[in-house]
């Protein structure tokens, strides 16, 4: 019949020590491989308002970032007007332009409407001049300034200004508009993928399928996760059998980098081992089952096909507490045949789902 007992491998620090150089090795080469994404910024401006020597401004004030800026020439009649059908119409121009910040100039005051991190996120901040007087340097380069700040906020995944609602024009005073719900900057997310994971098991490594459920905000990312391994059937001369192993933990992300449309994230994760081993043949057929405190780390690189949906990937080491190995006990004892590892590296790729839909 098969039995198990608890095992701890002698190597474990050196199987450690490999597995982590990998995981760094494989990170250190996908970075490498990447160039950085960057931000979309739109400029429009107001026919009061020369558009060339604020864009020369402010692609000085951006000279440092990963930003590509760019001015809409067409700007719509009437805009802006300072109400909200300056949010609408920018927020048009956008997703026409696939722009991340819109940032409009008038004299007296800069607006920003950050599409990303948080959703309709808009930075107002007036700028001081004197009416009837010349637009000067002191005027562009506060109005610049402004913008960098705004532009900064988006690559820091930082929520700046307030959510969309009405923005009061310098002068005259907007008409108050009705009050609009303020979207959450939180998110969820449901993520599936394929694992295989190198637990010393036998006879293959274990396959399985990985599902994910959390939230996110910013760049914090909290969640739980299952595991569910394949069946594996140990099929020897004298004795056949199951083993049966499901991963049930929960999980805490920090995203490290964020290039758009790349991110990397890295995890720490914990939870509970259960394995079942059944003898199907042999002198008896009582299944045994186990349950094994494991943690671990990981790193997770994803790739967004769009606001809602991401291709990912996860690369983990994890420690299982107290591991177990299967064998066979007959008449004359117990005889061990196969020893699960105590760290134990796992692959996994998948897609991922982020709702409510990103702005």
């Amino acid at each position: 019949m098969f039995g198990t007992k608890f095992f701890t491998t002698p190597t474990a620090c050196l199987q450690l020590a490999a597995a982590v150089g990998l995981l760094a090795a494989i990170a250190s080469a996908a970075l490498a491989a990447q160039q950085p994404a960057k931000l979309r910024v739109l400029l429009l401006c107001a026919p009061e308002a020369p558009c060339n020597p604020f864009l020369s401004r402010l692609r000085g004030q951006t000279s440092d970032l990963a930003v590509a800026v760019s001015a809409h020439e067409n700007v719509p009649p009437g805009f802006p007007n300072g109400g909200h059908n300056d949010v609408e119409q920018a927020e048009a121009l956008a997703q026409s332009q696939a722009a991340d910040v819109v940032v409009w100039w008038r004299v007296g005051s800069v607006v920003a409407l950050l599409r990303e991190p948080a959703p309709g996120r808009v930075v107002m901040r007036a700028v001081a001049s004197s009416p009837g007087a010349p637009l000067g340097t002191a005027e562009l380069e506060a109005g610049s300034l402004v913008a960098r700040t705004a532009i900064v906020a988006a690559l820091n995944g930082t929520p700046i200004g307030v959510a969309r609602e009405p923005i009061a024009a310098t002068t005259p005073p907007a008409l108050p508009l009705t009050t609009a719900a303020v979207p959450t900057v939180w998110q969820g997310f449901a993520a599936v993928a394929g694992q295989i994971k190198w637990d010393g098991l036998p006879p293959d490594p274990m396959r399985g399928l990985e599902m994910r459920l959390g939230v996110k905000r910013a760049n914090f990312r909290i969640g739980g996760i299952l595991v569910q391994g394949l069946r594996t059937d140990l099929n020897l001369p004298v004795a056949e059998g199951t083993l049966d192993r499901r991963y049930l933990g929960a999980s805490i992300e920090y995203q490290l980098l964020r290039y758009r449309p790349y991110s990397l994230g890295v995890e720490s994760h914990a939870g509970w081992l259960y394995a079942t081993v059944t003898p199907l043949s042999g002198p008896a057929t009582e299944k045994e089952e186990f349950t094994l405190f494991y943690w671990g780390l990981a790193l997770l690189p994803r790739f967004a096909l769009n606001r809602q949906f991401a291709l990912w990937g996860a690369i983990s080491l994890d420690r299982t507490e107290h591991p177990i190995n299967v064998g066979i006990r007959n008449a004359s004892g117990y005889r061990p045949l196969w020893f699960m590892e105590k760290y134990a590296p796992a692959l996994s790729l998948g897609v991922e789902l982020l709702f409510p839909k990103s702005i």
